[in-house]
This record gives C-alpha cells, structure tokens and sequence, in this order.
C-alpha cells in the first residue's frame, strides 16, 4: 500500500502528475481496504427498495 497521501512530493507547491498519481493509488488502496472490510462485516452497499 501507498505510504504517503502524495500532496506535492517535490514540495513545489504545484502538485503535479506524480502528485495526482500517488493520491490516486492512495484512494485505491482505501477503496479496496473498505470493500475487503464490507466483506468481513457482510455489509451489503446496494441500494434497497421498499415496496409502497
């Protein structure tokens, strides 16, 4: 998993494509840890529809 958030790794104050690429593996490892978490936790995320 991705150690840092990646926010402006060079510190130049422009976050740039390695900035936006290390954020983004970030969020995937996050989505992939809630996903595996739901699962243990038999958490259904689907959308429920109740008959009127």
């Amino acid at each position: 998993m991705t150690e840092s958030l990646g926010a402006d790794e060079d510190e130049d104050g422009v976050p740039d494509d390695i900035d936006r690429i290390l954020v983004s593996q970030r969020l995937d490892d996050l989505r992939t840890m809630i996903a595996e978490l739901e699962r243990d936790l038999r958490i259904d995320r689907r959308p429920r529809f109740k008959d009127l």
